[in-house]
């Protein structure tokens, strides 16, 4: 399917409804857009927090130090435009 939508002179979007349906969005939901090299772009509705809680096992323990690591890695990864 097919739909289009029109971008506003403030490059604003309002998503149509098919694509709200398809993507189960509901108000205040985030999309995540991931842009190929192609110039492609898919859209997805970014998890919910509730949809999350729980994916942790609760033995798994992190320190503030691998926090800071993981933050660090996830930067530097961005920062070459790697997918972290």
């Amino acid at each position: 399917m097919v739909v289009q939508g029109k971008m506003t002179s403030k490059h604003q979007i309002t998503l149509p409804v098919e694509v709200r349906k398809a993507l189960g969005m509901k108000s205040g939901d985030s999309l995540t857009y991931d842009i190929g090299p192609d110039g492609q772009v898919v859209i997805r509705r970014s998890p919910r927090a509730s949809e999350l809680r729980g994916m942790l096992r609760s033995e798994v323990r992190l320190t503030d130090g691998d926090l800071v690591s993981a933050v660090d890695q996830a930067r530097d990864a961005a920062g070459r435009g790697d997918r972290a």
